[in-house]
């Protein structure tokens, strides 16, 4: 394409201008001289004898056939004269016409070049933006069948989610149970603590001969009382 470019780029060479002889004034100036001359020696001959007169008819005859025949030559080499011209300028206006079609071909397909390019470079980015919208495409069904997997978990999580609400809430009751029951108790041992302790009289374990000395002598005996152990004194403050 740039070959026929530079082909169609070529200017043409003006031809050298041919140009018809000059038309002078000689020509007309002389056929006129020929046409009075003729006139002057036929009126000259007029005032002679008859064959005078007949040797004018004749001269002016002839001059008025030879300046006829030269204004005729010099019209002719005139009519020449401009068709040669006219040509000329035809012939000039097609070649510049010409250089312009081909100037305005080159343009035109330097923009075509142009165009060309881009409509290359332009497909190219539509074929890389398909291949980006394939690739998109296919990360799609990917995720949506990753989504599809994960949502059973998810539903699974969420059941778990509340079991786990539900089991953090009754765990947050216990808790709260258990330090409403410790501060019952601190609250006691306090009390406990900080009370007035009172010493009570202990109570002693009767022997033997007590028991046989009151004069009753029983023959039951009390074997829990017999047996009986001291309380702790502990016991007795907290009684």
């Amino acid at each position: 394409m740039s070959t026929t470019s530079r082909s169609d780029s070529r200017t043409a060479t003006a031809p050298a201008t041919h140009r018809a002889p000059a038309d002078t004034p000689a020509g007309r100036t002389a056929s006129i001289g020929v046409l009075l001359t003729g006139a002057v020696l036929a009126t000259a001959a007029g005032f002679g004898s008859l064959w005078f007169v007949r040797v004018g008819l004749v001269l002016a005859v002839v001059a008025g056939a030879l300046a006829l025949g030269m204004a005729w030559r010099a019209a002719g080499r005139t009519l020449r004269r401009v068709r040669e011209q006219h040509a000329t300028q035809v012939l000039e206006q097609a070649r510049a016409h010409g250089e312009e079609l081909s100037s305005e071909r080159a343009d035109n397909l330097s923009v075509l070049d142009t165009l060309e390019g881009r409509l290359t470079a332009q497909r190219q980015h539509t074929e890389v933006l398909e291949h980006r919208v394939s690739t998109l495409r296919t990360q799609v069904k990917g995720l949506r069948r990753e989504i599809a997997t994960l949502l059973p978990e998810v539903s699974s999580l969420r059941g778990d989610k509340a079991a786990l609400r539900d089991r953090l809430a009754e765990q947050d009751a216990t808790v709260d149970d258990l330090r409403a029951e410790l501060a019952r108790r601190e609250h006691e041992l306090a009390a406990l603590t900080d009370g007035e302790v009172l010493t009570l009289p202990r109570r002693g374990v009767p022997t033997a001969e007590q028991i046989w000395s009151d004069g009753n002598h029983p023959t039951v005996v009390d074997l829990r009382a017999v047996g009986a152990e001291p309380e702790p004194e502990q016991q007795r403050r907290q009684a």
